[in-house]
């Protein structure tokens, strides 16, 4: 059978690689020179459908610099290699100008081709039995530069194809003679001027339009809108591209330190730092600071702070206010938000005295004393021997209300002192303390019969 094998084994199509080079770290993926000459050539052009054909790849460096890491794969979709010379994929750690490296590969077609007829395919799986087969790993992927190579093959008249990819990591010399941060060897690449830091004359340098715009660097307007990439306002901040760069602000962000405040809004109006924070470092960000009613350019040891949930109305009878003095790095942590029935089934219209929603105060750090105040609408009572709201903090260890002590307690609101923050919820303590006032007589057996009172909690 070998015998047989080698007169009707022949060897493919010879091809002059014409190849695209294309280098994922330019944003605008556009089509780029590459270092590489990547020749893939055999002799014969045609095969039997259950040739054998042998492929010889030559990689070189036609660069004036040395190439790092490059690796070449096979991926095999139609065929499957043959042979133990067979070599489908290759390592090299550099390649010099004008160095070569080459490998060669023996394959034949997979049976399993949809093209194939029902015969076509068992005669293949047939000879395949004689025939060594190569181990094929799995193609590597870079994050880097590659070239791709479509050879079309032809097998008893049936069409086919693989691709040779040839990965290499540019991580070569780190040239850069313009300073522009784009070493010499992607200017190369990319098609700019190593010379010139801005090789479109447009304002903007080669390393911002790449890297950070992704704009082309050959081109003073990319989007040929009649705006140049310079006075494009990317980030719709009032700042053009160019005048970001002025500022050290990042012109894809609308607020480039992320205080809550735009670029322009502290530039120009606040006189903050637009790429700090905390302009005056006593804590707490430029953005809450204004927000709140306060200096962002003086520093301050400690702020008032108020926060309340919304005004009182028909569909939120009971609203509340917290007033607190809390340093910088806490002031922004306070938060209050309600408690509905989803989030504690206890805290339901079914509560004894029930008002209005509960709510959660929180900090994230501990704190003095803190004043809330519960404000309600004046439809749910008027004080007197029916109406008494009062402000509970709700245990959740236990699952009980207790009854803040010193509260003041008004038409319209109530207020109390507190040095920790939890649950709290407005209640009317006249219907919620008759549920305990009742009497809970002891169980009297006379005989068989029982007198007294069952209780029974579901």
């Amino acid at each position: 059978m070998k015998g047989i094998a080698k007169k009707v084994f022949s060897i493919i199509l010879a091809l002059m690689l014409s190849f695209s080079c294309f280098a994922s770290a330019f944003a605008m993926d556009s089509e780029v020179s590459c270092p590489l000459k990547i020749t893939v050539n055999s002799n014969r052009e045609r095969y039997s459908l259950i040739g054998i054909a042998k492929v010889n790849v030559t990689i070189e460096n036609i660069s004036q610099e040395a190439v790092e890491a490059i690796h070449a794969d096979v991926i095999f979709d139609k065929l499957i290699p043959v042979k133990k010379a067979s070599v489908v994929s290759i390592d090299k750690d550099k390649l010099n100008p004008g160095e070569k490296v080459t490998f060669s590969y023996n394959a034949m077609l997979s049976s399993s081709y949809d093209a194939l007829r029902p015969l076509q395919k068992l005669l293949l799986k047939f000879v395949s039995l004689f025939v060594r087969k190569s181990t094929v790993s799995d193609p590597v992927f870079y994050l880097s530069a590659y070239s791709d190579e479509v050879i079309p093959l032809e097998f008893g008249g049936i069409e086919s194809s693989e691709i040779v990819r040839v990965w290499y990591m540019g991580e070569i010399s780190q040239k850069d003679t313009d300073n522009d941060g784009v070493i010499d060897y992607w200017e190369h690449l990319y098609g700019t001027d190593k010379t010139k830091p801005d090789t479109d004359d447009d304002g903007l340098t080669d390393w911002q339009e790449i890297h950070d715009l992704s704009t082309n660097p050959l081109v003073v307007d990319t989007d040929g809108n009649g705006i140049t990439d310079y006075n494009e306002d990317f980030d719709g901040d009032s700042i053009v591209n160019g005048k970001e760069y002025t500022y050290a602000t990042d012109p894809t962000m609308r607020d480039s330190d992320t205080d809550g405040l735009s670029d322009y809004e502290e530039i120009f109006s606040y006189k903050t730092k637009p790429t700090a924070e905390d302009t005056d470092n006593d804590g707490a960000s430029d953005g809450w600071e204004v927000l709140n009613g306060f200096d962002p350019l003086t520093a301050n040891r400690s702020f008032n702070v108020s926060e309340s949930y919304g005004e009182v109305s028909e569909n939120n009878p009971v609203s509340p206010t917290v007033n607190i003095t809390l340093n910088g790095n806490n002031a922004e942590s306070l938060t209050v938000e309600p408690v509905g029935i989803e989030k504690n089934p206890l805290l339901s219209e079914n509560v004894p005295g029930y008002l209005g929603t509960a709510y959660e105060f929180h900090t994230v750090e501990p704190f003095d004393h803190a004043t809330l105040t519960f404000n309600y609408d004046a439809s749910l009572g008027q004080i007197g021997d029916d109406f008494q709201p009062r402000i509970y903090y709700f245990n959740e260890e236990n699952g009980t209300f207790e009854e803040l002590e010193n509260q003041e307690v008004h038409d319209g609101y109530v207020s109390a002192s507190v040095t920790h923050f939890s649950t709290y919820i407005l209640l009317n303590s006249v219907d919620f303390n008759k549920v305990w006032d009742v009497e809970i007589k002891p169980v009297d057996y006379e005989g068989d019969s029982k007198t007294g009172v069952d209780i029974v909690f579901a």
